[in-house]
């Protein structure tokens, strides 16, 4: 987009329109496009403004201040969607939109991935040390006697597959089983 022509230009135009002149042939005799002397000299009778207003550029929020509150969002619970994460950060009195908050969860480099999973018993203290046991019990198993349920119907599949972490670390999930 070019730049916005001189204030100079823009201050002949609005005057000789406010002068009497129409608005298209002011635009005529200074060689500028109908619709800009229009819009100049409607932003000078309406909003007493006769300078550009600011061109685009760089409108990406800062997030600096934003964050740490935004990794502890994920660190709490790493299967959290982009909108839920929104909705908190909202509660918290951050109100961001969906585009956003995906783009700062990439410029921290916590990347969507599908979870690693183990059984939530695991980290009880009984199984762990369950857990160690079972070797010398299978030893004195007898495998005639071994009788195997079929646990195919079992229900595991409303537990989140997919969550966020860090770039290149593996994210583990825990669910019953």
């Amino acid at each position: 987009m070019a730049a916005p022509l001189s204030q100079d230009l823009r201050d002949r135009v609005i005057d000789a329109v406010l002068g009497g002149m129409s608005r298209s042939g002011a635009a005529r005799r200074f060689g500028v496009g109908k619709s800009s002397a229009i819009r100049w000299v409607s932003a000078a009778c309406t909003e007493n403004r006769r300078t550009p207003l600011p061109m685009g550029g760089n409108r990406r929020r800062d997030f600096a201040e934003h964050r740490e509150a935004l990794v502890k969002i994920v660190d709490e619970r790493a299967d959290r969607t982009i909108d839920e994460i929104s909705a908190e950060l909202a509660r918290q009195g951050m109100a961001v939109s969906h585009g956003t908050v995906f783009n700062w969860l990439a410029r921290i480099g916590l990347t969507f991935k599908k979870k690693t999973l183990f059984a939530s018993e695991q980290k009880r203290a009984d199984v762990a040390k369950r857990r160690e046991q079972w070797p010398q019990t299978c030893a004195k198993l007898d495998p005639r006697k071994l009788v195997f349920i079929d646990e195919t119907w079992a229900k595991t599949n409303m537990t989140r597959r997919y969550g966020r972490s860090r770039k290149g670390q593996r994210l583990i999930g825990y669910a019953p089983h």
